[in-house]
């Protein structure tokens, strides 16, 4: 009754994805993530959970230090900078602060990344598909010759003020 109170159905989704886990952590082990934004909190949950991927308890502290090749890590992980409300509530429970509920917060953090993917927030290095487009644009100095042709080419104005003018000037649709 109370994985269905407030209509939340995420706390059903893990059910699913569990057959799924391993596959999904060979995939972020094998790519190599970019942040298209200046927010990478994403990211940083994927690198989290990717250093806790061995723990098997039920409930995980927000703060964890791991060892990777012979070197000490302490990795962190800010639900609230990612995760919507009704993530966080399955996350959390009152009765044990500072602990995330692991298994949930695997499914929460590889949906945020599957979101971010798809809406190019985040990028896959060396990708066709998802890569950084941002990182694809010409910069002004590529533009520059080009840009008296492309204005000749769609009938628009080359200088700022006889194109500011135009489109003062220009009806606007109905």
């Amino acid at each position: 009754m109370s994985a269905y109170h407030g209509n939340n159905y995420l706390p059903l989704l893990e059910r699913f994805y569990r057959s799924h886990r391993p596959a999904l952590f060979t995939l972020v082990d094998a790519l190599e993530m970019e942040p298209t934004t200046a927010d990478r909190s994403v990211l940083d949950a994927v690198e989290f959970i990717r250093a806790n991927r061995d723990r098997r308890g039920d409930w995980i502290e927000e703060k964890t230090a791991y060892t990777r090749d012979g070197q000490q890590f302490t990795v962190a992980i800010d639900v609230d900078a990612f995760a919507s409300v009704g993530w966080r509530k399955v996350l959390r429970d009152k009765d044990r602060p500072g602990m995330l509920s692991r298994r949930h917060l695997e499914v929460c953090v590889f949906s945020h990344l599957a979101a971010e993917l798809r809406s190019s927030d985040s990028a896959v290095t060396r990708s066709d598909s998802y890569a950084n487009l941002g990182a694809q644009l010409m910069s002004w100095e590529e533009c520059e010759p080009l840009a008296a042709q492309f204005c000749e080419q769609a009938g628009i104005p080359t200088e700022a003020v006889v194109l500011r003018s135009t489109r003062a000037t220009r009806p606007t649709p109905t």
